[in-house]
């Protein structure tokens, strides 16, 4: 009986490694990120950018995304569509800036789920251990919050009021 378990084991193991040997390169976006209301706040256009940009991961580039046209336009992105979408992120701060674009060298970004990778030494800021943003954090308080009846929004990047703190 025991060679038997091992077998159908060893079956679903095989099927298993086949199955990630297929998915090598994949977009990693956490439950706990999803579920935020800083994403869930996003235009379409801004999850769809932000798609676009973790393409370019790696595994060990993390601030070292490129939004410049010349990278998303053959993607289809059209300049201004292109502009807001970024603007959106970084405000909800989704992404953050990791190097300040100039002459001759484009703005960079990092996804705030993930520690800023070192990138060599081409960014302007420092790379990190932590991810900037603790989302489990902000989704943990969130729903203590809305246990207690406090409604906190995020919205002040789509241009809405300041968040509504009153208890419902």
């Amino acid at each position: 009986m025991g060679s038997t378990a091992h077998s159908v084991q060893s079956q679903r193991n095989k099927k298993k490694s086949e199955w990630f040997k297929w998915l090598k390169r994949h977009i990693a976006v956490p439950h706990h990120v999803l579920t935020n209301a800083r994403y869930r706040s996003l235009s379409h256009t801004a999850k769809a950018l932000l798609n676009d940009l973790l393409i370019q991961g790696n595994g060990y580039n993390n601030g070292d995304f490129s939004a410049a046209q010349t990278v998303m336009a053959p993607l289809g992105w059209a300049d201004a569509t292109r502009k807001r979408a970024v603007k959106a992120l970084v405000e909800s701060e989704i992404l953050i800036v990791t190097r300040v674009g100039g002459k001759h060298k484009c703005c960079l970004y990092a996804v705030s789920w993930f520690p800023i990778d070192e990138c060599n030494q081409k960014l302007d800021v420092a790379s990190t251990t932590r991810p900037p943003i603790d989302f489990i954090g902000e989704n943990n308080r969130r729903s203590a919050e809305k246990r207690k009846g406090v409604v906190t929004e995020l919205s002040h990047h789509r241009g809405d009021k300041k968040a509504d703190t009153t208890p419902r």
